[in-house]
């Protein structure tokens, strides 16, 4: 964690250290301004669901729930944003690309 966070300042480090360790981060970066206005946006009208995108699929027949696991952790593993985070550090919202699922 040393040369990737050395811009980060002392008490940033020791949250980071706390709150995550080296084998559940990939990337930490800060939000972009239209991240940060969808999260302003989350936080101040919490019930809303403006920027929810609903789907439903109704399956039938024998279903194999290990190749259903499998087929959604591919997906997992090809589009790494599925398993992004927005934490906070030292009240600073930052994208903490994590391994949440492994």
């Amino acid at each position: 964690m040393t040369s990737r966070f050395s811009n980060i300042s002392s008490r940033k480090r020791l949250i980071l250290k706390k709150s995550v360790t080296s084998k559940n981060i990939k990337a930490i970066f800060p939000l972009t301004e239209g991240q940060k206005s969808l999260l302003y946006i989350a936080s101040t009208q919490p019930h809303t669901s403006a920027f929810h995108v609903y789907a439903a699929l109704r399956l039938a027949g024998d279903l194999d729930g290990e190749k259903i696991e499998k087929a959604l952790q591919h997906v997992l593993n090809q589009h790494e944003i599925l398993e992004t985070a927005i934490d906070f550090i030292d009240g600073e919202p930052v994208h903490n690309s994590a391994c949440t699922g492994k």
